[in-house]
């Protein structure tokens, strides 16, 4: 009898929601491989909620509990999330993280100056009614638009608690014996090129920007097929 196989989670990163992940569920489902993206405390349809961080790992390995094997996709701070609950995920296959942030300089040298921007902006206008949304977007949004978007669109008082209760949890570390891979475009402008994070390998794909994975859906999703899609569903 075949082993069922795994189930991919996505998780997203800091100010996005699941819905971002929308080229590669489609792909997923062409392909017949089940597939759940994940929207965290604090962001999009779940904005309303407190963004509570050991709350969004919670999140991440109450949904694993909930198959047989996972793979985890986590990109940016989702990567974080993902190396953080791996730990408490016995029925992990492998673990994929997309352009991580997984050392907490990063996420201060990244977010906390933008964040205190954008949220004395907001003690004056007041934050955005509607969360947005991160299902379509030109090449040129994906590379550039994404970062003011984001902040417009989020409660920055809830992504400032976010990157302040990072600060005390540590940088980001996959066990011993997790198979792991690093995705990563030719150029990030977020990314340190850090080896502390241990992984098997990275691979590198043709574009540019901490948003390849959506600016250049296809070649991302090529790279992301080689490491979590069996054989016999990968179909070019």
């Amino acid at each position: 009898m075949m082993a069922t196989p795994p189930v991919v989670i996505f998780v997203h990163g800091i100010g996005l929601a699941s819905e971002v992940w929308s080229p590669q569920l489609e792909w997923c489902r062409v392909n017949g491989i089940d597939a759940v993206a994940l929207t965290l405390q604090g962001h999009g349809s779940r904005r309303s909620e407190v963004a509570d961080v050991d709350g969004m790992i919670s999140q991440i390995v109450s949904e694993s509990s909930q198959h047989g094997k996972v793979i985890l996709v986590g990109h940016s701070l989702g990567g974080w999330l993902c190396c953080k609950a791996v730990h408490k995920i016995p029925n992990v296959s492998s673990i994929v993280l997309v352009n991580p942030l997984i050392e907490l300089s990063q996420h201060r040298r990244l977010f906390i100056w933008a964040v205190k921007a954008a949220r004395f902006v907001q003690k004056v206008t007041g934050p955005r009614k509607r969360s947005g949304d991160f299902r379509k977007g030109s090449s040129f949004f994906w590379r550039v638009g994404i970062y003011p978007y984001c902040l417009i669109v989020n409660d920055m008082d809830k992504i400032l608690s976010i990157c302040k209760q990072i600060g005390k949890m540590g940088d980001a570390v996959i066990p011993e014996g997790t198979k792991s891979t690093i995705i990563l475009p030719k150029w990030d402008e977020m990314l340190s090129r850090s080896e502390s994070i241990g992984s098997e390998s990275i691979e590198q794909f043709k574009d540019i920007g901490h948003m390849a994975f959506r600016s250049s859906p296809d070649c991302f999703t090529s790279a992301l097929a080689r490491h979590i899609l069996r054989p016999q569903a990968h179909r070019k």
